[in-house]
């Protein structure tokens, strides 16, 4: 039974329980049985202590009622449901849900938006990643649960949600109706020709199915270098994770899973697959990726496959079981402790990038680094030779993310890599728009040569071209 619980992480025997869960709704439903909050304390306490992760002291077992017995525990992830909390939290794994679409987690002041997905309606009323809504439909969202406060901006109705958003240290008024926000697991893209790029939202049933036929696809479309995308991807069905590791990784070791209360270790390998993703690879994650996104990372990077950029990931490296009761709830109970394959432990600590680049310049980044380019200004990372488009990397929609890559490098001055080759001439400060300025030169050349292809006026911060006029010094005489 125990190998069986590798299947998933988050509700590891979801497709073993469903029936007999069905079975015990059907039965007790009517209320025909009840049982004694005692006998249901004592359920819980002997699935503990049968199969809960590391044998537990008697200051956890001793508890009189259930919130008593997981307080003592202290174990985010072993939780007691109700059959109607059950019942939510399954709808919550679906990749639909009703909203605003975006993605969010709690800070002091309110909701902060971690990310908006695209085409959703958060997105169509100008909400921005790093707002944070204090005030939704009316109510004030401070020192809430992000479970309480997640309801009140999702609450399925027609008439559009007022939002009071606070942006650069000012309060902004929205207004955005709430739809079914349908997120496909797997979506890919051919870029510039010749790069894949797959984004990998959730780990579900078909997910390896999924990521396949978007590979397939791409490769016959002439991709050779390949972006993943698993940012705000908490996770799913672990084994989707050995699916996909075995087109990238075939037959190698992905995690080591423990239970120290059975004392048993079991290593768990990528899928034996014959059509294999083949060139450059870059992982993107942030601290939204967690659970399978953090093992595919982990397994990636140990194994010298894929360049990660990013921020360090979440940090839950458990896989939890779902034990039906009698009574007719569900306890999700920790059931492994998940270690990379450099024997490095997860939960806690989740995985750090190669490079730590801000979230909203990491795809871009990540597009300069495996561009169209085969000549282009070299860099070398983690040993590995790219080459940078440097005319894509002036463009202000990449000139930040240039920079952001640069620093991440430790590159102390930057500007020698967005024109190698250029001399600076000085710093300018307080510049009037229509200032004259006069360059001379010690040789003759020709007039022609001096334009703005070859002199450029650039706001270093955001690349932002400074519109020149040139003025040939014999027309003033």
């Amino acid at each position: 039974m125990l190998k069986n619980l590798l299947n998933k992480e988050k509700g590891v025997l979801l497709r073993i329980i469903i029936p007999s869960l069905l079975c015990i709704f059907l039965v007790f439903s009517g209320g025909a049985l009840t049982f004694a909050q005692e006998d249901l304390v004592k359920e819980i306490r002997q699935l503990l202590v049968n199969h809960y992760v590391e044998p537990l002291g008697p200051e956890v077992l001793e508890g009189e009622t259930v919130e008593e017995i997981l307080k003592a525990l202290e174990d985010p992830h072993t939780t007691y449901f109700t059959p109607q909390e059950f019942q939510e939290f399954q709808e919550a794994m679906d990749p639909s849900f009703y909203g605003i679409g975006i993605y969010m987690e709690m800070v002091p002041q309110g909701v902060l938006v971690t990310g908006v997905i695209k085409g959703a309606p958060a997105e169509k009323a100008g909400i921005l990643r790093g707002d944070i809504i204090t005030e939704a439909d009316g109510k004030e969202l401070e020192g809430l649960a992000l479970e309480e406060a997640g309801p009140i901006i999702a609450q399925a109705q027609e008439d559009p949600v007022p939002l009071k958003i606070l942006r650069e240290g000012e309060i902004m008024e929205f207004y955005v109706t709430r739809e079914e926000i349908i997120i496909p697991n797997v979506k890919g893209e051919l870029q510039d020709n010749n790069r894949g790029y797959i984004q990998i939202n959730s780990f579900g049933t078909d997910v390896g199915e999924l990521f396949e036929k978007e590979f397939f696809s791409l490769q016959e479309k002439g991709a050779e270098k390949w972006i993943i995308d698993l940012r705000h991807n908490m996770g799913g069905y672990m084994a989707g994770t050995l699916e996909i590791l075995g087109n990238l990784l075939p037959g190698e070791l992905v995690f080591t899973a423990r239970n120290d209360n059975y004392n048993i270790r079991q290593m768990q390998r990528a899928r034996q697959k014959e059509e294999v993703l083949e060139g450059p690879l870059i992982l993107l994650v942030n601290q939204q990726s967690a659970s399978a996104s953090e093992v595919t990372a982990a397994a990636l990077k140990d194994h010298g496959r894929a360049l990660l950029l990013g921020e360090d990931t979440h940090g839950k490296g458990t896989i939890q079981g779902l034990y039906p009761l009698s009574a007719g709830g569900v306890l999700k109970m920790t059931v492994w402790e998940l270690f990379t394959p450099g024997e490095e432990a997860l939960e806690g600590v989740g995985v750090s990038p190669h490079l730590e680049i801000k979230d909203q310049y990491t795809l871009p980044v990540a597009q300069l680094l495996l561009g169209p380019v085969e000549e282009g200004h070299p860099l070398e990372i983690e040993g590995n030779p790219y080459h940078i488009d440097l005319e894509k990397s002036r463009d202000p929609e990449y000139w930040e993310a240039y920079g952001q890559l640069l620093r991440a490098l430790e590159k102390e001055t930057l500007w020698e890599h967005y024109y190698p080759g250029y001399q600076l001439i000085s710093h300018l400060e307080e510049v009037p728009r229509d200032k004259v300025f006069e360059v001379s030169f010690n040789m003759p050349l020709d007039q022609e040569t001096v334009s703005e292809n070859t002199v450029k006026l650039v706001e270093k911060e955001t690349g932002q071209r400074i519109d020149l006029e040139f003025i040939s010094a014999r027309e003033d005489l």
